[in-house]
């Protein structure tokens, strides 16, 4: 096959053991035609070579020349280059990471990061560093981190209200489930039920019956720390559930949330157990149940309102760790190994229990299955209790 002339450069033709080859053609100009130079790049003007045509175009591999390469020696010169770049590139991590937090510093969640964050980065080799970004109930923090490059480099924490926000919430600035991946459920958050020692009830069973009793004509007054907070729903599932009815008192913190029972301004509330449990030890509040499925350790004796005479009730507030959807996989299963041993970190475990919770520490698939359940349970209690945003 005859080859194209260029600036007087000639190249034999080919017989069939060079069939398929491809030409990679130099810029190098040859020198002029009669110049009597007697150099390699002097022989494209006369076409000829010491070692013939054919052993020409396999050894004349030097600047100036085309270099004649098979189809296949690309595609393994190709892959090999692109084994290279990942090589260079290094194994994950290979620089800081960010842990965008749906908090402000010094809450529950703030600690159980910056405690977390040390064991990580001694397991990781690079800094986990925790950048607080609280408002808009976690949006703000998780739709940057949603903006992110999925690369493992930005992470986020957040809580059971990611899946309470989007029935909320009309104008979302990212999908809950398809543009947030699952990485760890973490922790569990139980909320306990509480009411003031006055009011005439030992347990979960007989403030049904009480609040049963009052329904109509003086329905109990049953607070909440906010709107869409996992303490709303689970009173609102509550009342779904047995049928009685509350005057839903709503407040914007939990101080005030709190003090109002501490004073009787209103009858019963759930808590989350680390704001609950020094109250009632001191005699200020009584409990009756637990919101979650399961008991808790720090507190063995108090049933779950499941257990309780409500079957299958269970509102967790947990805590999990996410990241942008599309996280190459060897990076998602390394981040989800490295929390799940630091959550089993002797100080991780006894801050999560001091905050009235347990370690869940799950897989990846159990965090997607979790994610998906909850955004579904969160859904029906919103539309069945009729709550909007506010």
């Amino acid at each position: 096959m005859e080859r194209a002339r260029e600036s007087g450069r000639r190249v034999p033709a080919l017989s069939a053991p060079f069939a398929g080859m491809i030409v990679l053609r130099s810029t190098a100009s040859p020198p002029p035609a009669g110049s009597g130079s007697t150099s390699r790049d002097a022989r494209w003007t006369t076409g000829r070579h010491p070692f013939g045509g054919e052993e020409r175009l396999r050894r004349h591999l030097y600047m100036g020349t085309d270099l004649l390469v098979s189809r296949r020696q690309l595609l393994v010169a190709a892959a090999g280059a692109a084994i290279v770049g990942v090589a260079h590139a290094g194994p994950y991590p290979d620089r800081a990471i960010t842990l965008l937090l749906t908090t402000s510093p010094g809450s529950a969640v703030d600690a159980i990061a910056r405690v977390m964050a040390p064991h990580m980065s001694r397991a990781l080799g690079q800094s986990v560093v925790v950048d607080n970004r609280p408002g808009s109930s976690g949006i703000i923090a998780t739709g940057q981190m949603v903006r992110s490059p999925a690369d493992g480099y930005t992470l986020g924490m957040t809580s059971s209200t990611h899946c309470i926000n989007p029935h909320l919430h009309e104008k979302m600035p990212y999908d809950t489930l398809t543009d947030v991946q699952p990485i760890c459920v973490m922790t569990s958050g139980p909320a306990m039920l509480v009411v003031h020692p006055d009011l005439p009830v030992g347990n979960l069973h007989e403030f049904i019956a009480l609040a049963r009793s009052r329904s109509a004509a003086q329905p109990l007054v049953i607070g909440n720390a906010g709107n869409g907070s996992a303490v709303q729903l689970a009173a609102a599932l509550l009342e779904s559930s047995t049928g009685i009815r509350f005057i839903h008192a709503p407040y914007k913190s939990n101080t005030s949330y709190v003090q109002d029972i501490v004073g009787h301004h209103i009858d019963a509330g759930f808590l989350p157990v680390i704001a609950a449990q020094p109250l009632v030890r001191s005699g200020r509040l009584k409990a009756l149940a637990l919101s979650t499925a399961q008991r808790i350790p720090t507190l063995p004796d108090l049933p779950t309102v499941a257990e309780s005479g409500v079957p299958g009730f269970d509102v967790d507030g947990w805590l999990a760790l996410i990241g942008p959807a599309g996280i190459p996989a060897p990076a998602l299963e390394r981040i989800n190994g490295e929390v799940v041993r630091a959550l089993h970190a002797p100080d991780v475990v006894r801050l999560v229990h001091e905050s009235g919770g347990t370690v869940l520490a799950s897989s990846v698939e159990e965090a997607e299955h979790i994610f998906r359940r909850e955004y579904e349970k969160a859904g029906r209690i919103i539309k069945t209790a009729g709550i909007k945003a506010e």
